[in-house]
């Protein structure tokens, strides 16, 4: 139990470091005589092109969003204000947060309230240490990313298998076009299952992990990279996608790809010209084991 000098010595530090980004707030507003002074949305089109796409996929970066937000008081209000700095969303789930910061929740709810209902493009990792949050501690994060699955445009999970079946939405998610689903690790007898309570139709699948469940419909896909699985899964998937033109498969030893254009092109050059006009009719496609 903290003693009273302790308290009072935390409270003396927490003022000093208030008043230090006070001073840095106030000497990069006087450092910055233009941008505040353009029209809001030229300012805000400013921000915009300063994103790094690169600062959410990598964990070892701070986010574009929070580096613009801290330039100034400002700054910080242009960026709140403009909802397209804000619909990329990248979190660890499990790491702890600063004694003095925002809470996981608190952050990803403010993000999200920022992004102003703009389609959202999600990466979701999974953190492995001594320290690590138990899952009881950022079940309600996923909860509240469940609740805006109707503005997923992507999303991208690496996380240990049990969690991908947590990601499953309550509304339909009409927007998402990009699913990336890479398993950390294997566990014994706990298979990676990704199933959504309204199934997506990506144009772009990439699946990593042995064992992978996953339920989407077929009809929309374009682009599939797939690895960790065996050949006659890799042969089905290809079957049942009738629009699908690029496909990267990795076996254990082997990378293959297919510009599958090409390929049908090819083939349909050379069939004969009954099997030109044969067309095979539409039939519902099962989901893959």
């Amino acid at each position: 139990m903290a003693t009273q000098g302790e308290t009072l010595l935390d409270s003396e530090i927490r003022g000093e470091r208030g008043t230090d980004r006070s001073i840095i707030s106030r000497e990069n507003a006087t450092n910055d005589p233009l941008i505040l002074k353009f029209p809001p949305e030229i300012s805000s089109h400013i921000l915009f092109l300063s994103m790094d796409a690169s600062s959410y996929e990598e964990l070892t970066k701070l986010p574009t969003s929070f580096l613009l937000g801290s330039v100034c008081h400002g700054w910080r209000l242009l960026a709140q204000s403009t909802p397209e700095l804000w619909t990329t969303l990248s979190l660890s789930l499990g790491k702890p947060t600063t004694p003095n910061g925002l809470s996981r929740l608190e952050a990803v709810t403010n993000w999200l309230s920022f992004s102003g209902g703009l389609p959202l493009t999600l990466y979701v990792f999974q953190y492995r240490a001594s320290d690590s949050v138990s899952q009881e501690g950022f079940d309600p994060v996923i909860d509240l990313l469940n609740h805006h699955s109707g503005h997923w445009h992507k999303l991208a999970l690496r996380v240990l298998p049990a969690l991908f079946d947590r990601f499953c939405g309550t509304s339909p998610p009409s927007n998402l076009c990009d699913i990336v689903l890479i398993s950390e690790s294997y566990i014994h007898n706990v298979l990676p299952h990704f199933r959504m309570h309204s199934r997506p139709s990506p144009t772009h699948l990439t699946v990593s992990g042995s064992g992978f469940l996953f339920d989407i419909t077929w009809g929309n896909l374009k682009s599939l990279k797939l690895a960790g699985m065996t050949l006659d899964i890799y042969l089905e998937v290809i079957r049942q996608a009738p629009l699908l033109e690029l496909c990267t498969l990795r076996l254990r030893n082997a990378l293959f790809a297919a510009d599958l254009v090409h390929f049908r092109n090819i083939c349909q050059a050379h069939a004969p010209p009954s099997a030109k006009t044969h067309r095979i009719p539409d039939r519902a496609t099962p989901q893959l084991p």
